[in-house]
């Protein structure tokens, strides 16, 4: 997880190598873990990598102290590096990215709004999507734009970057589905002039 550590020290040189959360870091191929020690030498060499995690994006390595010999900052795949003259410290630096779920009630209410809702949140974070409302319809659930007409959304969490869509991790649009309400209305017809008495007729609307 985040701020992987390895503590590289020698009588002149000292290196540390870390990780932020999103990615793996890896020195002479084993991933680097807290509290792990190694020695690295002036001008010795080593392989560095770093594996990003999903839903993160990767932002370089930041270096500070004495320059490596050989060292590409913006390279995450393995590169070989070369230990410099003093002390040094690398981090492998990533952001987690934010996804966007749009909701349009179609015609109906969502939390209070006529108009669509677009709700922004970090890669993982979950959002409990409610059912909406609309006067005289029956909601029918969430059909899932750019899928297939039977595609639905069932589920009352949605989680931002997994997605429901079957093109993978990205931005997701529900759009809520009506059914048109029929009611059954009987009327009462009374005639009392031509004494007929009562008669019942039953209509349907909608």
């Amino acid at each position: 997880n985040g701020e992987n550590m390895i503590g590289l020290d020698t009588n002149e040189v000292a290196k540390k190598i870390k990780g932020e959360e999103g990615t793996t870091v890896k020195v002479k191929g084993a991933q680097v873990e807290d509290a792990s020690e190694h020695t690295l030498y002036f001008e010795e060499e080593f392989a560095l990598e770093t594996i990003l995690w999903e839903g993160y994006t990767w932002e370089g390595y930041s270096a500070t102290g004495t320059p490596l010999l050989k060292f590409e900052a913006n390279t995450m795949s393995a590169q070989t590096a070369q230990m410099g003259m003093g002390d040094a410290e690398i981090t492998s630096q990533a952001t987690i990215d934010s996804y966007k779920l749009t909701i349009k009630p179609n015609g109906g209410v969502y939390e209070g709004s006529e108009t669509d809702i677009v709700i922004e949140q970090t890669y993982g974070s979950t959002y409990t999507v409610a059912n909406p409302t609309r006067v005289g319809y029956t909601f029918l659930g969430w059909a899932i734009e750019n899928e297939a007409n039977a595609a639905r959304f069932a589920e009352g969490i949605y989680t931002f970057g997994i997605g429901v869509n079957t093109t993978g991790v990205g931005d997701d649009t529900l759009i809520a589905q009506w059914k048109v309400n029929r009611y059954k209305v009987v009327l009462d017809l009374n005639d009392s002039k031509a004494g007929n008495g009562t008669t019942r007729a039953a209509t349907t609307i909608g």
